[in-house]
């Protein structure tokens, strides 16, 4: 926080409770002991007195309190009754503070040993009330996500300074179908209490270097946090499930129009981006499951086109567009090393020769159109899929023969038939 806004805060609480200095407060409502328990004291105001007690639970300590609120200051008795509880009254005199706030003073315990100390409650006057927490947060197929305006609710009387914006809005999205991403915006202060997002302002603050990136796209789900905060002093904060819809054939097949492409996404996910039926379908994304070298289970692809390698972006998780145009960029990438694979295996080759004292070959015939198409959806995949062999022929004479590399580098992983399931793969069937 700047310091020209810790200033402004500052003055604007100094004005508040400057200005209720001649007026009454009141005990109506849920209060709070700070530090303690999350469970609500209950305050009824009758004019100057005052009754409250705690949610009766069977078994539990109840607090009953009767006493009188004069010029904002607090006078009552507090008795703890229940089973297993001490019986005694305490003594409290206290003070209404920051808008009426809170209450803070000192406790007396009327029995042998006098003990006294400080006491303190803590009013929670807002409230995040619409939309309901049990109502899934939906982006649309197009992706777009949905139109929210989040509704914050002041529980008790409190006094609103009239020259700086009294409500500060924060949303924090956490997800763990993007590798545990977490994903935030900036602070919003408005006198309003109403916050409709602006989801183009989200940063990636996930990274283990602990760099902010701020995403490409406006489109973001899982596990949302909204929080208001009121006055830089009390606040509340609910969360949300977000999901996503699939757009569906026609509108991934206007978008892939590649043959080879649409068979990589009719094997991978049968053109699916979150795990729900493929025509309009409302789920999470579709996340696959792989097992590493050591055979533990971990994460694998998100998506229609199942990004693995490198790990999908937020924005690739949660935008189907994106996780297409990252899909075309990795064929692409792979189909540029197909083609020039035969010099890569050139190298390699005469590495081992070298070891037998063998003459290096000069040269190795690229790939034939077929052989490419292959090697690059292998390469989509996992490794490579040819070698070739044999490669310590005196001559250097030989062929290209599939063997994919994934069945030593990568045996958890490896799909021995991937490249044939392509080839093969219907999304009509």
């Amino acid at each position: 926080m700047s310091a020209i806004r810790q200033i402004i805060l500052l003055t604007a609480l100094f004005c508040c409770h400057a200005a209720i200095a001649g007026e009454s407060c009141n005990m109506n409502g849920d209060w709070y002991l700070v530090p303690g328990t999350q469970d609500a004291i209950h305050f009824k105001q009758t004019d100057t007195s005052i009754e409250g007690k705690t949610d009766d639970r069977p078994g539990a300590c109840t607090l009953s309190m009767s006493g009188v609120v004069a010029d904002n200051e607090v006078n009552y008795l507090m008795s703890m009754k229940g089973s297993g509880c001490p019986d005694y009254l305490t003594e409290v005199k206290a003070y209404f503070m920051q808008g009426c706030s809170w209450i803070s003073g000192t406790y007396h315990v009327l029995v042998a040993g006098n003990y006294t100390g400080p006491i303190m409650l803590h009013r929670v006057p807002i409230s995040i009330v619409a939309p309901d927490m049990r109502q899934n947060l939906i982006i649309t197929a197009e992706p777009k996500m949905p139109e929210i305006t989040f509704k914050a609710k002041l529980l008790s009387q409190m006094k609103v300074n009239q020259f700086i914006p009294p409500f500060t809005w924060k949303m924090d999205f956490r997800d763990k179908a993007a590798e545990e991403l977490h994903v935030t915006t900036d602070e919003v202060m408005t006198m309003e209490d109403t916050y409709t997002p602006d989801f183009h302002n989200m940063n990636d603050v996930s990274n283990k270097n602990n760099l902010s990136r701020h995403i490409a796209s406006d489109v973001m789900g899982g596990e949302l946090t909204v929080k208001v905060i009121y006055y830089q002093n009390m606040q509340d904060e609910k969360k949300y499930k977000f999901k996503g819809t699939n757009p569906g054939q026609i509108e991934i097949e206007k978008m892939i129009t590649d043959p080879v492409l649409r068979k990589i996404a009719c094997t991978e996910s049968r053109y699916k981006q979150f795990n729900a039926t493929r025509e309009g379908g409302i789920g999470m994304p579709l996340v696959s499951i792989r097992v590493d070298d050591n055979e533990n289970v971990i994460r694998g692809g998100a998506g229609i086109m199942q990004l693995y390698k490198p790990l999908p972006t937020p924005e690739e998780v949660w935008n189907w567009r994106e996780n297409i145009k990252a899909g075309m960029e990795l064929y692409r990438a792979k189909h540029r090393e197909a083609l020039v694979m035969h010099k890569g295996e050139l190298k390699r080759m005469n590495d081992e020769r070298k070891k037998l004292h063998l003459p290096a070959c000069e040269s190795l015939p690229p790939l034939n159109a077929d052989q490419i198409e292959r090697e690059t959806l292998r390469r989509y995949n996992c490794g490579r899929e040819y070698r070739w062999k044999p490669w310590d022929h005196p001559e250097c004479k030989g062929e290209w023969v599939i063997d994919p590399s994934c069945r030593i580098e990568h045996k958890g992983g490896y799909d021995a038939e991937y490249v044939d399931k392509v080839l093969a793969c219907n999304i009509d069937k």
